[in-house]
């Protein structure tokens, strides 16, 4: 019978003490853990950013190396872009777009150019948790949960 009393009392003191240690180490960590959710997110938009700007690069040396080996086809680009007049009469030439077809056309490029920026995924709990009251009072109530502990379970049992 005393061994199963002193087994209750192991599980009782391993229980409230871990639960009170957990409740003041949440309280007192709990904007660490907010900042490190922020600073996931940030990492996480900056590595988007760098993949697209990479991207960017890649079609500008695409273009670059096109306009280089093709120097008629940017002639034709910058006229039609342009609208300026043909240097000789044996190309043919387009007007000048207009300006209903630019405005479509510069929409159309902003939508798809359209940066995703990834939402915070702090969990709610935390964010609940993070409030001063809260913090407050779970480090009480986590203090009085190792207090009660070691008070009523963590005494040195006498020999019988």
């Amino acid at each position: 019978m005393i061994k199963f009393k002193q087994i209750i009392e192991t599980f009782l003191f391993c229980s409230f003490f871990g639960i009170g240690i957990t409740a003041i180490a949440v309280s007192a960590l709990s904007q660490e853990v907010v900042d490190y959710y922020h600073n996931k997110t940030f990492h996480e938009n900056a590595l988007v950013q760098i993949e697209e700007i990479k991207e960017l690069c890649h079609r500008c040396d695409e273009q670059i190396s096109f306009a280089k080996s093709q120097p008629q086809a940017l002639e034709r680009l910058r006229a039609v872009q342009f609208g300026e007049t043909p240097q000789s009469n044996e190309e043919t030439y387009y007007p000048k777009a207009s300006e209903e077809f630019d405005i479509n056309m510069d929409e159309l490029l902003s939508d798809s150019n359209i940066t995703k920026s990834l939402v915070t995924t702090t969990p709610q709990w935390l964010n609940r948790i993070n409030q001063r009251k809260q913090k407050l009072a779970m480090f009480i109530l986590g203090a009085i949960l190792v207090l009660v502990a070691f008070t009523f379970f963590g005494g040195v049992a006498q020999a019988e």
